[in-house]
Protein backbone atom coordinates (compact mmCIF):
# COMPACT_ATOMS: atom_id res chain seq x y z
CA UNK A 1 0.00 0.00 0.00
CA UNK A 2 1.06 3.48 -0.45
CA UNK A 3 1.48 5.84 1.72
CA UNK A 4 0.51 9.54 1.90
CA UNK A 5 3.02 12.28 1.85
CA UNK A 6 0.67 14.99 3.03
CA UNK A 7 -2.79 14.56 4.83
CA UNK A 8 -4.88 17.93 5.86
CA UNK A 9 -7.65 17.62 8.18
CA UNK A 10 -10.22 19.47 9.42
CA UNK A 11 -10.43 21.71 7.28
CA UNK A 12 -12.98 23.33 4.28
CA UNK A 13 -11.93 21.76 1.21
CA UNK A 14 -13.46 22.56 -2.03
CA UNK A 15 -13.00 19.61 -4.39
CA UNK A 16 -15.05 21.49 -7.57
CA UNK A 17 -17.12 18.36 -7.82
CA UNK A 18 -20.66 19.02 -8.27
CA UNK A 19 -21.84 16.18 -6.67
CA UNK A 20 -19.70 16.08 -3.66
CA UNK A 21 -18.24 19.84 -3.30
CA UNK A 22 -17.14 19.91 -0.04
CA UNK A 23 -15.08 17.80 1.96
CA UNK A 24 -12.90 18.02 5.68
CA UNK A 25 -9.61 16.31 4.60
CA UNK A 26 -7.56 15.10 1.73
CA UNK A 27 -4.73 12.76 1.43
CA UNK A 28 -1.86 13.84 -0.84
CA UNK A 29 1.20 10.98 -2.06
CA UNK A 30 3.55 10.69 -4.87
CA UNK A 31 2.38 13.55 -6.93
CA UNK A 32 -1.16 12.53 -6.81
CA UNK A 33 -4.46 12.73 -4.77
CA UNK A 34 -5.10 10.12 -2.58
CA UNK A 35 -8.34 10.24 -1.00
CA UNK A 36 -10.82 13.22 -0.81
CA UNK A 37 -14.10 12.86 2.02
CA UNK A 38 -13.93 12.86 5.74
CA UNK A 39 -10.71 12.78 8.31
CA UNK A 40 -10.82 9.09 9.10
CA UNK A 41 -11.09 8.38 4.59
CA UNK A 42 -7.77 10.64 4.49
CA UNK A 43 -6.04 9.29 7.31
CA UNK A 44 -5.93 5.57 6.43
CA UNK A 45 -3.40 6.45 4.04
CA UNK A 46 -1.10 7.67 6.81
CA UNK A 47 2.28 6.02 7.50
CA UNK A 48 5.56 6.85 9.47
CA UNK A 49 6.73 9.65 7.03
CA UNK A 50 3.35 11.33 6.64
CA UNK A 51 2.72 14.44 7.29
CA UNK A 52 -0.30 15.46 9.15
CA UNK A 53 -1.61 18.89 8.69
CA UNK A 54 -4.87 20.16 10.87
CA UNK A 55 -6.43 23.03 9.20
CA UNK A 56 -8.64 23.95 11.73
CA UNK A 57 -11.38 24.95 9.31
CA UNK A 58 -9.33 27.12 6.70
CA UNK A 59 -9.76 26.63 2.95
CA UNK A 60 -8.93 24.65 0.61
CA UNK A 61 -9.12 24.92 -3.13
CA UNK A 62 -7.44 23.37 -6.39
CA UNK A 63 -4.41 24.96 -7.66
CA UNK A 64 -5.51 28.03 -10.01
CA UNK A 65 -4.83 27.64 -14.12
CA UNK A 66 -3.22 30.61 -15.26
CA UNK A 67 -4.89 30.85 -19.25
CA UNK A 68 -2.61 33.73 -20.56
CA UNK A 69 0.28 33.86 -18.94
CA UNK A 70 4.16 35.20 -19.94
CA UNK A 71 6.05 33.45 -16.89
CA UNK A 72 8.83 32.52 -19.06
CA UNK A 73 9.46 35.75 -20.33
CA UNK A 74 9.04 37.64 -16.89
CA UNK A 75 12.15 35.81 -15.98
CA UNK A 76 14.04 37.72 -18.72
CA UNK A 77 12.70 41.24 -16.63
CA UNK A 78 14.49 40.16 -13.42
CA UNK A 79 17.89 42.15 -14.29
CA UNK A 80 15.56 45.05 -16.22
CA UNK A 81 14.69 47.93 -14.67
CA UNK A 82 11.36 48.18 -13.02
CA UNK A 83 9.47 51.54 -14.04
CA UNK A 84 6.08 50.71 -12.98
CA UNK A 85 5.99 52.27 -9.69
CA UNK A 86 7.09 55.60 -11.70
CA UNK A 87 4.35 58.36 -11.00
CA UNK A 88 5.92 60.78 -13.65
CA UNK A 89 8.20 61.41 -17.20
CA UNK A 90 10.64 62.55 -14.57
CA UNK A 91 10.87 59.51 -12.41
CA UNK A 92 11.37 57.40 -15.37
CA UNK A 93 14.36 59.08 -16.78
CA UNK A 94 15.45 59.69 -13.75
CA UNK A 95 15.65 55.54 -12.95
CA UNK A 96 16.60 55.14 -16.45
CA UNK A 97 19.79 57.58 -15.89
CA UNK A 98 20.85 56.21 -12.64
CA UNK A 99 20.95 52.51 -14.94
CA UNK A 100 22.84 54.20 -17.44
CA UNK A 101 25.48 54.81 -15.30
CA UNK A 102 26.18 51.86 -14.07
CA UNK A 103 25.90 50.16 -17.67
CA UNK A 104 28.75 48.10 -19.01
CA UNK A 105 30.43 49.04 -22.37
CA UNK A 106 28.02 47.58 -25.17
CA UNK A 107 25.21 46.75 -22.47
CA UNK A 108 22.17 48.02 -23.60
CA UNK A 109 19.63 50.07 -20.88
CA UNK A 110 16.22 47.98 -20.91
CA UNK A 111 13.37 49.39 -18.48
CA UNK A 112 9.75 47.62 -17.96
CA UNK A 113 6.48 48.74 -17.68
CA UNK A 114 6.15 52.50 -17.93
CA UNK A 115 2.70 53.99 -18.47
CA UNK A 116 1.93 57.15 -19.66
CA UNK A 117 -1.55 57.00 -18.81
CA UNK A 118 -0.12 57.87 -14.65
CA UNK A 119 1.92 60.17 -15.26
CA UNK A 120 0.00 64.35 -15.38
CA UNK A 121 1.09 64.41 -19.08
CA UNK A 122 -0.18 61.36 -20.64
CA UNK A 123 2.13 61.02 -23.61
CA UNK A 124 4.95 58.28 -24.83
CA UNK A 125 8.40 58.81 -24.26
CA UNK A 126 10.66 60.22 -27.03
CA UNK A 127 14.37 59.77 -28.54
CA UNK A 128 14.84 63.06 -27.44
CA UNK A 129 14.16 62.82 -23.66
CA UNK A 130 16.20 59.36 -23.59
CA UNK A 131 18.77 61.15 -25.39
CA UNK A 132 19.40 63.70 -22.42
CA UNK A 133 19.64 60.34 -20.39
CA UNK A 134 22.15 59.17 -22.22
CA UNK A 135 23.91 60.15 -25.81
CA UNK A 136 26.23 57.05 -25.97
CA UNK A 137 24.51 54.06 -23.66
CA UNK A 138 21.50 52.64 -25.99
CA UNK A 139 18.57 52.56 -23.95
CA UNK A 140 14.91 50.92 -24.70
CA UNK A 141 11.84 51.47 -22.25
CA UNK A 142 9.20 49.31 -23.06
CA UNK A 143 5.61 50.59 -22.12
CA UNK A 144 3.51 48.22 -19.64
CA UNK A 145 1.45 46.56 -22.66
CA UNK A 146 5.13 45.20 -24.13
CA UNK A 147 4.06 46.30 -27.61
CA UNK A 148 6.18 48.94 -28.20
CA UNK A 149 9.27 50.72 -26.47
CA UNK A 150 10.96 54.36 -26.85
CA UNK A 151 14.51 53.95 -28.01
CA UNK A 152 17.39 56.88 -28.16
CA UNK A 153 19.36 57.64 -30.55
CA UNK A 154 22.07 54.99 -29.86
CA UNK A 155 19.95 52.34 -29.78
CA UNK A 156 18.24 53.64 -33.16
CA UNK A 157 21.53 53.22 -34.48
CA UNK A 158 22.00 49.87 -33.64
CA UNK A 159 18.92 48.72 -34.66
CA UNK A 160 19.12 50.26 -38.06
CA UNK A 161 15.35 49.63 -39.27
CA UNK A 162 14.20 50.29 -42.49
CA UNK A 163 12.18 53.90 -42.09
CA UNK A 164 9.08 51.90 -44.16
CA UNK A 165 9.19 49.49 -40.90
CA UNK A 166 5.86 48.97 -39.85
CA UNK A 167 5.67 50.69 -36.41
CA UNK A 168 8.43 53.11 -36.88
CA UNK A 169 7.32 56.25 -35.98
CA UNK A 170 8.63 59.55 -37.21
CA UNK A 171 7.76 62.87 -36.85
CA UNK A 172 6.27 65.85 -39.48
CA UNK A 173 10.01 66.23 -40.05
CA UNK A 174 10.41 62.72 -40.77
CA UNK A 175 13.09 62.42 -37.69
CA UNK A 176 12.55 59.35 -35.49
CA UNK A 177 10.51 59.77 -32.40
CA UNK A 178 11.94 56.64 -30.77
CA UNK A 179 8.47 55.55 -30.46
CA UNK A 180 8.67 51.91 -31.94
CA UNK A 181 5.41 49.82 -31.83
CA UNK A 182 4.69 45.90 -33.23
CA UNK A 183 6.81 45.05 -36.21
CA UNK A 184 9.64 47.52 -35.82
CA UNK A 185 9.51 46.84 -31.35
CA UNK A 186 10.28 43.22 -32.09
CA UNK A 187 13.48 43.95 -33.71
CA UNK A 188 14.90 45.07 -29.99
CA UNK A 189 14.41 41.39 -28.81
CA UNK A 190 17.20 40.22 -31.40
CA UNK A 191 19.72 42.48 -28.88
CA UNK A 192 18.23 42.87 -25.55
CA UNK A 193 16.43 38.74 -25.08
CA UNK A 194 18.25 36.81 -22.79
CA UNK A 195 19.87 33.12 -23.81
CA UNK A 196 18.00 29.86 -23.01
CA UNK A 197 20.32 28.80 -20.17
CA UNK A 198 19.69 32.65 -18.12
CA UNK A 199 15.97 32.29 -18.62
CA UNK A 200 16.63 28.93 -16.78
CA UNK A 201 18.41 29.89 -14.37
CA UNK A 202 15.89 32.91 -13.29
CA UNK A 203 13.12 30.71 -13.88
CA UNK A 204 12.72 29.27 -10.34
CA UNK A 205 12.24 32.55 -8.68
CA UNK A 206 9.52 33.74 -11.00
CA UNK A 207 7.72 29.95 -10.57
CA UNK A 208 7.88 30.94 -6.83
CA UNK A 209 6.08 33.63 -6.72
CA UNK A 210 3.44 31.98 -8.99
CA UNK A 211 3.03 29.07 -6.78
CA UNK A 212 2.99 31.94 -4.18
CA UNK A 213 -0.36 32.94 -5.72
CA UNK A 214 -1.85 29.42 -5.66
CA UNK A 215 -0.79 29.50 -9.13
CA UNK A 216 0.16 25.27 -10.49
CA UNK A 217 -0.55 25.56 -14.05
CA UNK A 218 0.55 28.43 -16.39
CA UNK A 219 -0.91 27.99 -20.22
CA UNK A 220 2.53 30.44 -21.06
CA UNK A 221 3.10 31.62 -24.40
CA UNK A 222 6.63 31.04 -25.54
CA UNK A 223 8.81 31.27 -28.89
CA UNK A 224 11.82 29.10 -29.69
CA UNK A 225 14.01 30.57 -27.12
CA UNK A 226 11.80 30.09 -23.93
CA UNK A 227 10.51 26.67 -25.51
CA UNK A 228 14.16 25.46 -24.87
CA UNK A 229 14.52 27.51 -21.66
CA UNK A 230 11.22 25.31 -20.24
CA UNK A 231 13.59 22.28 -21.00
CA UNK A 232 16.79 22.99 -19.58
CA UNK A 233 14.64 24.33 -16.33
CA UNK A 234 12.89 20.46 -16.53
CA UNK A 235 15.93 18.73 -17.33
CA UNK A 236 17.52 20.52 -13.97
CA UNK A 237 15.22 19.72 -11.73
CA UNK A 238 13.61 22.96 -11.67
CA UNK A 239 9.96 23.36 -13.30
CA UNK A 240 7.74 23.20 -9.64
CA UNK A 241 4.51 23.57 -11.85
CA UNK A 242 2.47 22.70 -14.94
CA UNK A 243 3.18 24.47 -18.40
CA UNK A 244 1.03 24.35 -21.49
CA UNK A 245 3.07 26.07 -23.74
CA UNK A 246 1.25 28.08 -26.60
CA UNK A 247 4.02 28.50 -28.92
CA UNK A 248 3.91 31.88 -31.36
CA UNK A 249 2.90 30.66 -34.58
CA UNK A 250 6.49 31.20 -36.39
CA UNK A 251 7.20 28.02 -34.97
CA UNK A 252 3.89 26.14 -36.70
CA UNK A 253 6.18 24.53 -39.91
CA UNK A 254 8.72 23.12 -37.94
CA UNK A 255 6.54 21.42 -35.43
CA UNK A 256 3.85 20.27 -38.13
CA UNK A 257 7.25 19.10 -40.20
CA UNK A 258 8.58 17.18 -37.30
CA UNK A 259 4.80 15.45 -37.07
CA UNK A 260 4.52 17.31 -33.06
CA UNK A 261 0.97 18.41 -31.98
CA UNK A 262 -1.20 19.25 -28.62
CA UNK A 263 -0.26 17.26 -26.04
CA UNK A 264 3.65 16.04 -26.90
CA UNK A 265 5.03 16.54 -23.65
CA UNK A 266 4.15 15.07 -20.53
CA UNK A 267 2.04 16.01 -17.31
CA UNK A 268 4.37 18.94 -16.39
CA UNK A 269 5.71 20.84 -19.65
CA UNK A 270 3.91 20.04 -22.85
CA UNK A 271 3.07 21.23 -26.52
CA UNK A 272 -0.89 22.85 -26.23
CA UNK A 273 -1.84 25.79 -28.68
CA UNK A 274 0.04 27.88 -31.35
CA UNK A 275 -0.52 31.79 -30.52
CA UNK A 276 -1.73 33.92 -33.01
CA UNK A 277 -1.15 38.27 -32.79
CA UNK A 278 -4.43 39.51 -35.16
CA UNK A 279 -3.80 42.62 -34.06
CA UNK A 280 -1.80 45.06 -31.33
CA UNK A 281 -2.79 46.68 -27.73
CA UNK A 282 -4.56 49.89 -27.40
CA UNK A 283 -2.17 51.55 -25.39
CA UNK A 284 0.16 51.70 -28.05
CA UNK A 285 -2.50 52.63 -30.49
CA UNK A 286 -2.17 49.45 -32.51
CA UNK A 287 -5.53 47.19 -31.88
CA UNK A 288 -7.62 47.53 -35.02
CA UNK A 289 -10.49 49.58 -34.32
CA UNK A 290 -13.77 50.47 -36.53
CA UNK A 291 -13.32 54.18 -35.63
CA UNK A 292 -10.58 56.25 -34.78
CA UNK A 293 -9.14 56.36 -31.03
CA UNK A 294 -10.67 59.19 -29.33
CA UNK A 295 -7.53 60.40 -28.14
CA UNK A 296 -5.85 60.21 -31.62
CA UNK A 297 -8.18 60.61 -34.29
CA UNK A 298 -5.76 60.04 -36.78
CA UNK A 299 -5.30 56.31 -35.60
CA UNK A 300 -7.08 53.11 -36.16
CA UNK A 301 -4.79 50.12 -35.48
CA UNK A 302 -3.52 47.91 -37.78
CA UNK A 303 -4.38 44.22 -38.56
CA UNK A 304 -1.28 42.26 -38.53
CA UNK A 305 -3.27 39.49 -40.61
CA UNK A 306 -6.13 40.25 -42.79
CA UNK A 307 -9.60 38.14 -42.07
CA UNK A 308 -8.54 35.26 -45.07
CA UNK A 309 -4.40 35.10 -43.79
CA UNK A 310 -6.02 34.69 -40.21
CA UNK A 311 -8.83 31.69 -41.17
CA UNK A 312 -6.09 30.20 -43.68
CA UNK A 313 -3.68 30.59 -40.81
CA UNK A 314 -5.61 28.96 -37.81
CA UNK A 315 -6.99 26.33 -40.88
CA UNK A 316 -3.23 25.17 -40.89
CA UNK A 317 -2.60 25.14 -36.91
CA UNK A 318 -5.56 22.90 -36.82
CA UNK A 319 -4.95 20.56 -39.90
CA UNK A 320 -1.47 20.55 -37.65
CA UNK A 321 -3.59 19.40 -34.80
CA UNK A 322 -2.75 22.33 -31.90
CA UNK A 323 -5.71 24.78 -30.39
CA UNK A 324 -5.36 28.42 -32.02
CA UNK A 325 -4.94 30.95 -29.53
CA UNK A 326 -6.02 34.61 -31.08
CA UNK A 327 -4.99 37.42 -29.31
CA UNK A 328 -7.76 39.88 -30.59
CA UNK A 329 -7.76 42.98 -28.92
CA UNK A 330 -10.21 45.52 -31.05
CA UNK A 331 -13.73 46.05 -32.70
CA UNK A 332 -12.25 45.66 -36.49
CA UNK A 333 -10.43 42.56 -35.55
CA UNK A 334 -13.35 41.26 -33.54
CA UNK A 335 -16.01 41.41 -35.75
CA UNK A 336 -14.64 39.80 -39.28
CA UNK A 337 -12.49 37.08 -37.09
CA UNK A 338 -15.40 36.01 -35.25
CA UNK A 339 -17.88 36.24 -37.98
CA UNK A 340 -15.81 34.00 -40.43
CA UNK A 341 -15.25 31.35 -37.73
CA UNK A 342 -19.37 31.48 -37.75
CA UNK A 343 -19.58 30.94 -41.54
CA UNK A 344 -17.06 28.26 -42.07
CA UNK A 345 -15.32 26.92 -38.81
CA UNK A 346 -11.88 24.76 -39.43
CA UNK A 347 -12.43 23.00 -35.76
CA UNK A 348 -13.45 19.47 -35.13
CA UNK A 349 -10.70 17.48 -36.90
CA UNK A 350 -8.23 16.96 -34.14
CA UNK A 351 -9.90 16.34 -30.24
CA UNK A 352 -9.73 18.89 -28.14
CA UNK A 353 -8.39 21.68 -30.13
CA UNK A 354 -10.57 24.59 -30.74
CA UNK A 355 -10.58 28.52 -31.14
CA UNK A 356 -9.51 30.89 -27.85
CA UNK A 357 -9.84 34.08 -28.36
CA UNK A 358 -7.16 35.32 -25.90
CA UNK A 359 -6.67 39.16 -24.66
CA UNK A 360 -10.49 40.42 -25.99
CA UNK A 361 -10.35 43.42 -23.99
CA UNK A 362 -12.57 45.55 -26.26
CA UNK A 363 -16.22 45.94 -25.37
CA UNK A 364 -18.52 47.15 -27.78
CA UNK A 365 -22.60 46.85 -28.94
CA UNK A 366 -20.66 47.86 -32.73
CA UNK A 367 -18.58 44.15 -32.96
CA UNK A 368 -22.30 42.18 -33.28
Amino acid sequence: MRYADLVFVDGDIHTMDSKKPRAKAIAFGGGRVLAVGSNAQAERWTGRGTKIVALRGRVVVPGFIDAHAHLMESASRLSNLRLHRCHSREEVLDVLRKGAARAKPGEWVVGDDWDETRWPEPRYLTRDELDRVSATVPIAAIRVDRHMAAVNSTGLGILSLPPDTRGFEIDASGHPTGVLKEDAFARIWDFIWPSPDRFAKSFPRVARAALALGITTVHDIVNETELRAYQIAKAGGHLPLRVYMMARDPLLPHFAAAGLARGFGDEWLRLGAIKVFSDGSLGARTAALLEPYADDPRATGHLIHSPDELRTLVARIHDAGFQAAVHAIGTARLRPSSTRWNARSPMGTVPGTGLNTRSCYTPSTSIG
